[in-house]
This record gives structure tokens, C-alpha cells and sequence, in this order.
């Protein structure tokens, strides 16, 4: 067997290797909810679509027709679960908007003009933070000016959190979430004639049993609070779960919240350090009389998550 004809048949072989662990992946995780580790590597939909896609055609080109077919069948499911977050129209802008930029700046960044940047570029009418230091903190001093209203938890752990807004701010609170007590966020403003609560948290990552049942926990718990609030919420937070993950999918059910990504895009947001490992773990959440009519990736604010900025209008 010549040189070509043995590197062909390497290929071959990685490809239907790669094929083989594609299917596994791909469908082991529609069963997230039985184990935490299946729930960790269901987080990337999206690049189980996008390999598994490559991989169809790559082993069509090989001439592998069977196998070809059935990595187009794990296509399709996969791409059931991604392609839906980049169709529909987004809401029609020129009503009046509340702005949100919501950023995980990280606990081991200590230079906060990269956010301040992104917001004097931005001009969002709230910016949510979190694993906000005391040393950070300070630096965002440079927004109190613009924003005179504000709430946070400030910590030398990674749930430090706070809020600064434009608008006054009617009522906030501080909560400690079941089931560590981690600081939640809770303010009131006004917004085209009548108010809006904005909910912030940052559950544990769910790394180790332990960690998933307090992320989990921590979930249902502010589930609860937001059902249990009146009238129009958003939901912001960096919390350690994608959109294709059960508990996620729980969350949505208890709230009636819908994700400001639909229309917009998947977004990954972590990590940056491995863009094409990249998944969406920060997210927006708004109930249904509220509309995102504009959800995007302004900008690297120097920490290894991405910010979101989310336009929202009413229905």
C-alpha cells in the first residue's frame, strides 16, 4: 500500500471515529436531566451541529454513503435544537426602549475600562455586573455620574454583584438565595409608564454534585421569586446553564420568561479563551409582555465572559 492510499485510509478511519463520537454525544444528551455529566456536554448544541454537518459531508465525499446518512439524520437533530434560535423576526423598534448590558467582568480582572468603554459606547440605561470586587468596584466609579441609581453585593469571592441604572430606582433589595445564601439582585424602575422588577443572580458552577444541586436549587429559587412577582420582569445572570439544558428548559417553564436571544442567535458567551468551545451560559429572560427588539455581543470587556446587550420594548 503506497503512502497516498495509507493516509487515505487514516482519514477514513479518524473520520468515522470523529462520526462515531459525534452520534454518541449528539443523542446521549437529550438525556441531560439523568446525570450532571451529560448535562455538561449537552451544552454544545452547537458545535455538535456544526461538526456533525462537516462530517456528513466529508464522509460523503469518501464515499461512505450509509454512515454520510445517518451523520445527516444527527444533523437534523441537532440543528432542530439550534437553527430555531436564529429564525423569527425581531421586534419592531421605535417605541421607547430599556436598555440592558449584562457583563460577568471575572474575579481576577482588575482593569474595568474595557466595560467602562463598552458602556460610554453603548449607553445602555442599566448595567449589570458580576464578580464584582471591592477593587473593581472603585474603578466603576467613573459611571456613577451617568448612573446615579444603584445596588450590589460587593465580594472578594466570584459572586460579588451589582446593578447601576439611569433610571430611579423605585424599591431594591439584596437577597440571599437558597441554597448558599448567594447575593441575588432585585430593583424596580419605570419603564414606558409602568414598572419593571429586574432580577439578577449568579448560581454556583456546576461542577461536582455538590455545586449542581446548589445550581439547580438556586435556580428554583429565584424561578420562585420571579413567578411570585407582579407585572413585567427581566431575569439576567451568568447562570452556568445553556438554553438546550432540562433545567434550563424548567426554569422557562416555572417563569413563563422567554430567552432575548430567539431571533438573534445562540450567542456564546464563555469561555473566551476558547472561542471554538465557546457556549451560551449568560443570559436574558424577559416575560411575555416584554419583547427583545435587539440582542447582541457588544464587545470584549477583558474578562472570560462576553457581555450582552439586550434592547427591550413593550408588546
Amino acid at each position: 500500500m503506497d503512502l497516498s492510499s495509507t493516509l487515505r485510509v487514516t482519514l477514513e478511519r479518524l473520520l468515522v471515529l470523529a462520526a462515531g463520537l459525534a452520534i454518541v454525544f449528539s443523542l446521549a444528551t437529550l438525556f441531560d436531566e439523568h446525570h450532571r455529566h451529560l448535562e455538561l456536554f449537552s451544552h454544545f448544541r452547537l458545535q455538535y451541529f456544526g461538526g456533525s454537518l462537516l462530517l456528513a459531508t466529508l464522509l460523503a465525499g469518501c464515499r461512505r454513503w450509509r454512515l454520510s446518512a445517518l451523520m445527516v439524520a444527527v444533523t437534523v437533530v441537532n440543528g432542530a435544537m439550534v437553527l430555531p434560535w436564529y429564525l423569527g423576526e425581531p421586534e419592531a423598534g421605535g417605541r421607547e426602549t430599556l436598555t440592558l448590558l449584562l457583563a460577568n467582568v471575572y474575579i481576577g480582572n482588575d482593569d474595568a475600562k474595557p466595560l467602562i468603554e463598552v458602556v460610554e459606547r453603548e449607553n445602555p440605561d442599566l448595567v449589570f455586573v458580576l464578580e464584582l470586587t471591592p477593587g473593581f468596584r472603585e474603578q466603576l466609579a467613573a459611571l456613577d455620574a451617568d448612573y446615579p441609581h444603584s445596588v450590589a453585593d460587593v465580594r472578594h469571592d466570584p459572586y460579588g454583584i451589582g446593578l447601576w441604572s439611569r433610571r430611579p430606582i423605585s424599591s431594591s433589595a439584596v437577597l440571599a438565595t437558597p441554597p448558599r445564601d448567594l447575593p441575588s439582585l432585585s430593583a424596580t424602575v419605570d419603564f414606558a409608564g409602568s414598572a419593571v422588577t429586574f432580577v439578577g443572580t449568579h448560581p454556583s458552577q456546576p461542577l461536582g454534585d455538590a455545586n449542581y444541586r446548589a445550581r439547580n436549587l438556586q435556580l428554583a429559587a429565584i424561578g420562585e421569586l420571579v413567578a411570585e412577582t407582579p407585572g413585567s420582569v427581566v431575569l439576567a445572570g451568568d447562570l452556568n446553564i445553556s438554553m438546550w439544558a432540562a433545567n434550563y428548559e424548567a426554569l422557562e417553564t416555572r417563569t413563563g420568561l422567554l430567552n432575548a436571544r430567539h431571533g438573534f442567535g445562540v450567542l456564546p458567551t464563555w469561555p473566551t479563551y476558547l472561542p471554538f468551545a465557546s457556549i451560551p451560559i449568560d443570559h436574558v429572560l424577559m416575560s411575555r409582555d416584554l419583547a427583545a427588539i435587539d440582542t447582541r455581543i457588544p464587545g470584549d470587556v477583558g474578562s472570560d465572559h462576553l457581555p450582552l446587550l439586550v434592547g427591550i420594548a413593550r408588546r
